[in-house]
């Protein structure tokens, strides 16, 4: 991506998808294979209807900092290498022991594969005040993908990482825009590059910002 106002880096939240009932085993292995530093824990979510599984490093919330990158982009490499040995068709049980499925590493075989979100941070010094709040109204709904309203600001995509004391509800990729007066338009966001993408061609086809 070439956004000079926008900053993007691993969000430390992946999509475990096409795994199935290997899926524990994968993150095991994962986790076995990490060397880097403090995540702050992990949170995960079994596999949806659509053979999704979520994992999210606790420090997300804090995913740009420096140091958490390197751990991110630590986590990111264990559980590529640990979906390549599962595609090779090698699982670890819960008991540490090797089971092999030549089935699974033959051409054309279903593979399960690892998505990595990346989370985007940024604004412009834009007057948007001078222009009627119709304009914005209807940029809203005329970008794809556009949820509505949430926690004060429209959202595209999703609504992001949602839950209470009892743990995780949903986890979905989102972005926000946030108007605030006399200062410009911020940015956020959480998705994989090839839906933020083409989300944000479509914001700077219809607005001319750079």
């Amino acid at each position: 991506m070439s956004c000079p106002w926008i900053q993007e880096v691993l969000a430390g939240v992946f999509v475990l998808h096409g795994f199935g009932a290997r899926t524990d085993a994968v993150l095991r292995t994962a986790l076995a294979r990490y060397r880097g530093g403090d995540l702050g824990g992990v949170d995960f979510m079994p596999p949806n209807t659509a053979g999704e599984a979520w994992l999210l490093a606790g420090v997300w919330r804090d995913c740009f900092d420096p140091q958490h990158q390197r751990s991110i982009a630590a986590l990111h490499e264990a559980l590529v290498a640990a979906a390549d040995q599962d595609n090779a068709g090698v699982t670890i049980d819960a008991a540490g022991n090797a089971v092999v499925e030549t089935s699974r590493a033959v051409p054309g075989a279903p593979r399960g594969e690892i998505r990595a979100l990346h989370a985007y941070t940024g604004g412009l010094a834009i007057p948007w005040w001078e222009q009627s709040a119709e304009r914005w109204e209807s940029l809203c709904p005329a970008l794809p993908r556009f949820v509505g309203t949430h926690m004060g600001a429209p959202h595209w995509l999703g609504r992001g990482v949602e839950g209470d004391a009892s743990g995780l509800r949903a986890v979905t990729p989102y972005v926000r825009l946030d108007f605030v007066p006399d200062r410009g338009v911020g940015i956020a966001g959480m998705a994989e590059p090839r839906d933020f993408e083409p989300w944000l061609a479509a914001l700077r086809a219809a607005t001319g910002w750079p």
